[in-house]
C-alpha cells in the first residue's frame, strides 16, 4: 500500500512533508468520524486517519481472557484513561481447537466458533468502536501471548511434514486459510467501511531474519499474504523482522532506552515510530523470573521518553489482562494475567500506575498539535547545562499553538537545570515535559511508587466446612473392576501426548493399563519377593502433573509435577514415583494372582498445566515438548524390571480417556471421599448472594473475589462457578508434593481469584466447586480440626475509601503546585495524605 504521505513526499520534498496534512489540537477518537469510511496512511511522522495526524495511545485487550459481558465497560474505561486505541490478538486455537486433517482436506471444511461467547470477536471489535477507539487485530496467526501454545492449534502437529512458521508449503496452506476466514469476519470493521480498524498485523515477533531466513522468503510471503486482502490499512510486524510492506514495531520496556527510535529512523525512515507491547508482564505459580508490576514512575518515564524522540503509537501490553478462563494459559502461567497491568486483572486500577499514566495521556494529547506539526527531532536530543557540571537531555517541538519540551535526566543523581529562564529539578532516572508558552513543567515521570493495596471485605464466609460436601473422582480401573467397560476410550501402545488426546477439551486425561506380569518375569519375581523399592519412572511433558495409583491405591503421595514454564519446543521431563513393597500399604500392591501371572491395574492421571507459548520457526513439533510417545517402566536402583509396559501386551496396551467424571456425573458414579484430604476430590458448597450484596457490584471499584484463605488448606486444581470454569488455582508458589508436604505454608502465588459479575449480580443461590487435585490439607491440631476451610470466604475487592474519594473530588486538587510549578494529579495528593499505606 502507498501511503498519502509518500506521495506527499515524492511531490514536494521532505522539508515541506509535515503540511501535506494537518494536525489535531487532541486525539483524534473513532466516533468523531461518525461512521463514515475513512483513509489511514503513514508517514515517518506519524499514521494519517481521515487526513489527519493524531498520536495513537493504546492499550492491549484480549477478548478470551474476559466475559462477553464487560468488554464495553472495560473499553469505555480505556477512554476514561485517556487512550484512543485498543489493540488484540485473534487466538486461533480458541476459535479452531481441533480440526481431523487429512490430504483432501479443503478450506470448506474448517470449522470455526466466531460467534459463541468469548469467541465472537466481530461484536469485540465493533463494541471497541462504539467506546470510541480504533484497533488494531493482530491476527499473525503464531501469537505468543503467554496463551497455549501460542495460540496455533495443537492439530497442526499431525500434518505430516510441516514446520511451524516456516517458508514451507503446508503450514502456510493452513495460515492462509485462517488469515482467509479471519478477515471475512472482520471486513466490515475496516476503515475502507466505516469500522474501527485501522491497523492490522501479520505473524508476530519473528526473530532476526539474518539467522533463521536469509533470503527473507518467509518474512516477503506474510507480506504479500497481508497485501492480498485490499484491506486498505497499513499492515504491523512486530519486534523482529518485518516485510517491505509492512511497518516494523517495537515490543520491550523502553524503545528509547533500547535504541530502537535510532535504529528505526534509520533504517525505516519513511514509517512512523510505533510501539505494540509495552510489557507489564505477568506472574507465573512458581513467583520467579518474571516481573509482574513494573513502577508507574519507570512506565511513565519509558511513555514520555519514546514520545520525546519522535514516536507516533504506543500500547501497554497489557493494559487490562484478565484471567485465564477454562485451561487456556500458557504453562506456568498464574490464573490471573497481568495483574500488573493499569487495571488489576480483577479490573480494580491499579494505583498509582492507572492515575498516573492516565494524566500523562491527557498530557500527550493536549500537546500533541505541536509536536507533529514539528520536524522529527536528532534522536539524540540536545544537551542542557545543570548544576555540577551535569547534562540532561532534551527535545523540543516548537511549531504550532501547544510547544513543549521534554528534559530527561537519564543518570542516578537529581538535577538542577536552567531551562528557559527556568530552573528545574529532574529527580533520578526521570522525564519532566515542560510547556513552553506557560514557562512551566506540566508533567513530571517520577512520582510515589507506593502501591495502593486493595482491600477485602467478606460477603460469604464459606468456611465452615460441614456446610460442603466431598466426593472423590472415580478412578478407571475401579470402573474396569466392577465391569465398566473402556472402549470409548482411544488405546495405543505408549501414552500419547495429552493434547492430542484431549484435541483441546480438557485438562485431565486418564491413562490406564491392566498389565498381566508373568511370575518368572523379573518384574513378577521382585514382587512376589516382597521386599525391596521398585522405581515407576514416566516420561512426560514439563508444565504437568502426575497422579499414579496402582491397584486402587496411590504409589508413594501420588503426585509428580513440574510447573517449569515451557520454552519453545523445549524436551520433556522424567517423573519418579516409588513404590516400596516394605511398608505399608505398598506391601499389599501385588496385583491379583492368576495363577502363573500377576494382574496390575494402573491408573495414571494426566493434568495439563499449560502448553508453551514460544514456537521457535522451522520447528516440526509445537509447544508440545513431549517427543513422541512416552514409556512408563519399573526399575530398582541398579537395573530394569520392565524396560517399557508396552511389551507386556499386544499393541495397544494403554487406554486414554478425557476429561474427568465431574460433579454431575458423580451423584451417580462416585464415593463418598474417605477424607477432605483424599486426592481428586470434589469439593461443593452453596450460598445465598442477596439483592443487597450484587447491588454492592461495580466493575473497576468493587467486584467480587474467591479469597482461597490465609491457611491455604487448598492444594492445587480447577475452579467452577454455577458450572462456568474460571480456570486453575495453586496452593503453593512452587512444588508441594516431592516427598511430605512442606511444614509451613508459603505465600501463594495467587491468593485472589476474580468471580465475574455477570454471575453473581443475579441474586438467589449459587454453587462453588473446587476440583482438587491433591486433597484439602487439614488444618493443625487446635486450628479448627475439620470444620475449618482455611478461611475460604467470597469478598469484595476495592481500593481504600479513601482513593475514591479522592477520585470524585479529583477537581479540587488541580492548580495545586509542586516546586517546578506543576499541577499534582490527584493521585499525588493521595499519596500525601498517606491513603496509600492501607493494606489488604
Amino acid at each position: 500500500m502507498v501511503s498519502l504521505a509518500a506521495s506527499c513526499l515524492r511531490t514536494f520534498g521532505a522539508c515541506l512533508l509535515l503540511f501535506c496534512v494537518g494536525s489535531r489540537g487532541t486525539l483524534l477518537f473513532y466516533d468523531d468520524l461518525k461512521s463514515r469510511p475513512y483513509n489511514v496512511s503513514f508517514d515517518s511522522r506519524s499514521f494519517i486517519i481521515d487526513g489527519q495526524r493524531t498520536l495513537l495511545l493504546g492499550g492491549a485487550v484480549h477478548y478470551p481472557r474476559i466475559p462477553e459481558s464487560e468488554w464495553l465497560a472495560v473499553f469505555k474505561q480505556m477512554r476514561a484513561n485517556g487512550l484512543n486505541h485498543m489493540q488484540t490478538y485473534v487466538f486461533w486455537n480458541f476459535h479452531e481447537p481441533w480440526f481431523d486433517w487429512t490430504e483432501d482436506a479443503v478450506s470448506s471444511d474448517h470449522k470455526y466458533n466466531w460467534q459463541r461467547g468469548r469467541g465472537n470477536l466481530f461484536k469485540f471489535v465493533q463494541l471497541a468502536g462504539q467506546a470510541g477507539l480504533f484497533v488494531n487485530v493482530r491476527i499473525s496467526g503464531f501469537v505468543c501471548a503467554e496463551w497455549e501454545n501460542g495460540g496455533v492449534p495443537a492439530w497442526l502437529n499431525n500434518v505430516p511434514g510441516l514446520r511451524f512458521r516456516w517458508y514451507e508449503e503446508r503450514f502456510m496452506a493452513e495460515m492462509k486459510i485462517f488469515f482467509e476466514k479471519t478477515m471475512e469476519i472482520l471486513e466490515p470493521l475496516l476503515a475502507k467501511n466505516g469500522g474501527p480498524i485501522a491497523l492490522l498485523q501479520v505473524e508476530n515477533e519473528w526473530p532476526d531474519p539474518k539467522e533463521k531466513d536469509p533470503e527473507g522468503k518467509y518474512i516477503q510471503w506474510c507480506g504479500e499474504l497481508a497485501e492480498s486482502f485490499d484491506a486498505q490499512v497499513p499492515w504491523v510486524m512486530c519486534n523482529g523482522a518485518a516485510a517491505n510492506s509492512t511497518v516494523s514495531t517495537y515490543n520491550g520496556n523502553d524503545g528509547e532506552k533500547d535504541g530502537f527510535a535510532r535504529s528505526h529512523f534509520k533504517e525505516r525512515p519513511n514509517e512512523p515510530l510505533a510501539w505494540t507491547e509495552n510489557e507489564q508482564w505477568f506472574g507465573t505459580w512458581t513467583g520467579e523470573g518474571d516481573w509482574d508490576d513494573r513502577a508507574a514512575s519507570e512506565v511513565a518515564k519509558s511513555v514520555a521518553n519514546w514520545f520525546a524522540v519522535g514516536a507516533a503509537h504506543h500500547v501497554y501490553y497489557m493494559w487490562f489482562g484478565g484471567n485465564h478462563i477454562e485451561h487456556w494459559a500458557a504453562s506456568g502461567l498464574t490464573n490471573a494475567y497481568a495483574d500488573g497491568a493499569l487495571l488489576h486483572a480483577d479490573t480494580i486500577p491499579n494505583e498509582p500506575k492507572y492515575s498516573h499514566l492516565g494524566t500523562l495521556h491527557k498530557i500527550l494529547g493536549d500537546v500533541q498539535e505541536s509536536m507533529l506539526a514539528s520536524p522529527l527531532p536528532n534522536p539524540a536530543g540536545v544537551l542542557v547545562g545543570c548544576a555540577g557540571d551535569k547534562r540532561a537531555v532534551m527535545f523540543e517541538y516548537t511549531k504550532g499553538k501547544t510547544p513543549v519540551a521534554f528534559l530527561l535526566n537519564k543518570g542516578s543523581e537529581k538535577l538542577s537545570c536552567t531551562y528557559r529562564d527556568q530552573i528545574l529539578e529532574i529527580q533520578p532516572d526521570s522525564t519532566l515535559i515542560f510547556s513552553i508558552s506557560d514557562k512551566k513543567v506540566i508533567f513530571d515521570t517520577h512520582t510515589d511508587d507506593t502501591r495502593v493495596q486493595r482491600e477485602y471485605t467478606t460477603v460469604v464466609d464459606l468456611n465452615d466446612a460441614t456446610k460442603w460436601t466431598f466426593e472423590q473422582e472415580a478412578l478407571p480401573s475401579s470402573e474396569r473392576k466392577h465391569g465398566v467397560s473402556a472402549s470409548d476410550g482411544i488405546r495405543a501402545t505408549s501414552l500419547l501426548e495429552h493434547t492430542v488426546v484431549s484435541k483441546g477439551d480438557s485438562a485431565y486425561v486418564w491413562y490406564s493399563a491392566d498389565l498381566v506380569v508373568p511370575d518368572d518375569s523379573d518384574l513378577g519375581q521382585f514382587m512376589l519377593s516382597g521386599a525391596g523399592e521398585i522405581v515407576v519412572e514416566v516420561e512426560g511433558r514439563k508444565s504437568a502433573a502426575y497422579y499414579l495409583v496402582i491397584d486402587g491405591k496411590t504409589v508413594d503421595g501420588g503426585w509428580r509435577s513440574n510447573a517449569e514454564k515451557q520454552e519453545g519446543g523445549g524436551g520433556g521431563a522424567l517423573y519418579s514415583f516409588k513404590w516400596n513393597f516394605s511398608e505399608e500399604p505398598e506391601k499389599e500392591m501385588r496385583g491379583e494372582d492368576l495363577g502363573e501371572e500377576r494382574l496390575i491395574r494402573v491408573d495414571l492421571l494426566s493434568v495439563n498445566l499449560g502448553v508453551g507459548n514460544l514456537i521457535v520457526p522451522g520447528v516440526r513439533t509445537s509447544g508440545l515438548d513431549w517427543k513422541g510417545a512416552g514409556a512408563v517402566r519399573f526399575r530398582t536402583a541398579d537395573r530394569d524390571l520392565l524396560r517399557d509396559v508396552s511389551v507386556l501386551k499386544g499393541p495397544e496396551v494403554w487406554t486414554h480417556t478425557v476429561g474427568l467424571k465431574g460433579k454431575s456425573a458423580s451423584e451417580g458414579n462416585s464415593t463418598e471421599a474417605k477424607g477432605r484430604d483424599t486426592p481428586l476430590t470434589w469439593a461443593t458448597v452453596s450460598f445465598e448472594i442477596t439483592r443487597e450484596m450484587a447491588k454492592s457490584v461495580e466493575l473497576f471499584e468493587k467486584v467480587f473475589v474467591l479469597d482461597l484463605g490465609g491457611e491455604y488448606l487448598a492444594s492445587r486444581g480447577s475452579i467452577f462457578l454455577d458450572k462456568h470454569d474460571l480456570g486453575k488455582y495453586w496452593r503453593y508458589p512452587c512444588e508441594p508434593w516431592v516427598g511430605e508436604k512442606e511444614a509451613e505454608a508459603k505465600e501463594a502465588a495467587q491468593r485472589y481469584y476474580y468471580l465475574p459479575g455477570e454471575i453473581l449480580a443475579v441474586p438467589g443461590k449459587h454453587t462453588l466447586t473446587l476440583f482438587d487435585e491433591g486433597g484439602f490439607a487439614l488444618p493443625a491440631a487446635g486450628e479448627g480440626g475439620e470444620s475449618d476451610m482455611g478461611g475460604i470466604r467470597i469478598a469484595l475487592a476495592s481500593l481504600p475509601q479513601g482513593m475514591k474519594e479522592i477520585r470524585q473530588t479529583d477537581s479540587q486538587t488541580m492548580g495545586r503546585e509542586d516546586g517546578n510549578g506543576m499541577t499534582l494529579d490527584f493521585v499525588s495528593v493521595f499519596a500525601l495524605r498517606g491513603a496509600s499505606e492501607a493494606t489488604a
